[in-house]
């Protein structure tokens, strides 16, 4: 088993907890020139600046009651759709084939989100709603991050 796949399933936590910090936290992490080229692009300026809006988006969005439920079968979907997207652009930009690392970012994504559901109704049963989400938020930020950038492959 590579270490890209175990940091593939930390990628997939992290997009459990907020769907789209994985793809974000690949975009900043990715030097430019990396291979292959949709990896490159997504680590430019533009991917880069469109992933860190859309992950920051969400934990705003995140924190408003209108938000589904992540277990809705297509915010789901949604979240499992982006752990694919993320592990894939890790395995490539490692230069690992991705079907492995891609099995263990879904499974991470499917049981990160259940974790989140159970997380945010105790919290809230607590009266920590906001504290727990803020939590929650550091939480996947960290995965995110340490996915990122330990053990990477140079």
């Amino acid at each position: 088993m590579s270490s890209t796949a175990l940091r593939a399933a930390v990628l997939g936590a992290a997009t459990g907890g907020r769907s789209m910090t994985g793809l974000s936290a690949v975009a900043l992490t990715t030097p430019p020139g990396t291979r292959p080229t949709w990896v490159a692009r997504l680590g430019g300026p533009w991917g880069r600046r469109v992933t860190a809006m859309a992950a920051a988006g969400e934990m705003l969005a995140d924190k408003t009651p209108r938000v589904p439920s992540r277990l809705a079968p297509p915010v789901l979907a949604e979240r499992i759709i982006m752990g694919v997207v993320s592990a894939a652009a890790l395995a490539r930009r490692d230069g690992v084939r991705p079907a492995l690392p891609v099995v263990f970012a879904v499974a991470a994504v499917v049981g990160a989100s259940l974790a989140g559901v159970r997380w945010r109704t105790y919290a809230q049963r607590r009266g920590w709603g906001m504290a727990g989400a803020v939590a929650e938020d550091v939480l996947t930020v960290g995965l995110a991050a340490a996915a990122c950038t330990l053990g990477r492959r140079r």
